[in-house]
């Protein structure tokens, strides 16, 4: 009896130990493996549909670090037949829990600091390659100001407390699947399905422009004439954008519309120290 009791010991032990190391195995997988637990170019059955690459060398440190996170939070994603992917949803909120840093963000004609500022980045490189691959878009909202990473009509603005999400819809009769990474200043997403879309190109015409206008910071800690480029300004525009959908029997062109974005102003701070300084 004592030998049967210290073998059921041992038994239900054992099973302990072992739930207790499955549990810390799935945890460390669910965690560590989505990038590379689905590889798009190890499986046979994916083909790119299509892609969308920006530069983000503009950006500080910290909002390198939110693009980098965001870009790493939609890879490897699946999205079945019929279904909706919302970008607020899959990557935010936007907090420092989850891990972001304070990042420029542009909040009507300001560029201010807020958690998550960057984010926008891979909301509008995902916009692209969504549209490459022939899905549709849902919900798309355009930034007020010129954006330096990507041309206009092609960007993406993401606000959860500004009721601004990007979502599109499979609207293929196969899954597709997200393929994104962002390294040394270069984010790239992919989209892959089973069958490959149609040739898409992506048109944009500009109707208008507007200069920057100059914003000069007076800042006594620099010498009297001294002068420091803190941002870069980017022209307004006003653009037409739009499709060119390419297959074996016909060429299409599918007009998006027309969109205006203001001026992003340039900034300079002036010295107004002493010479010495």
């Amino acid at each position: 009896m004592r030998k049967l009791f210290l073998v059921l010991s041992l038994l239900t032990a054992g099973l302990v130990l072992l739930i207790f190391v499955s549990n810390i195995m799935t945890t460390l997988l669910e965690r560590y493996l989505p990038a590379v637990q689905i590889r798009p170019d190890d499986m046979g059955k994916f083909v790119l549909r299509g892609q969308f690459q920006t530069a983000y060398q503009h950006a500080s440190l910290t909002q390198a670090k939110n693009i980098e996170l965001a870009a790493s939070m939609i890879n490897g994603l699946v999205v079945e037949p019929g279904e909706v992917f919302s970008f607020n949803r899959t990557v935010g909120p936007y907090t420092p829990e989850r891990g972001f840093a304070l990042g420029d963000t542009v909040i009507g004609d300001q560029v201010v600091q807020t958690y998550g500022g960057g984010v926008c980045q891979v909301a509008g490189t995902l916009h692209n390659a969504v549209l490459l691959a022939g899905l549709e878009v849902v919900e798309r909202h355009h930034h007020t100001l010129s954006i330096p990473y990507m041309p206009p009509g092609q960007d993406a603005a993401v606000s959860i407390s500004g009721g601004k999400d990007y979502k599109f819809r499979n609207n293929t009769n196969q899954p597709v699947l997200i393929w994104s990474g962002a390294k040394q200043g270069l984010l790239t997403v992919r989209i892959y399905g089973e069958t490959r879309g149609p040739h898409i190109t992506l048109h944009h015409q500009i109707l208008a422009t507007v200069p920057p206008p100059e914003i000069r910071k007076v800042d006594p800690a620099l010498p009297r004439g001294a002068e420091q480029l803190v941002r870069q300004g980017v022209e307004g525009r006003t653009i037409r954008y739009w499709l060119e959908v390419e297959t074996q029997q016909s060429k299409t062109v599918k007009e998006l519309g027309t969109e205006t974005y203001r001026p992003s102003p340039r900034i300079v701070i002036v010295g107004s120290g002493t010479a010495e300084q």
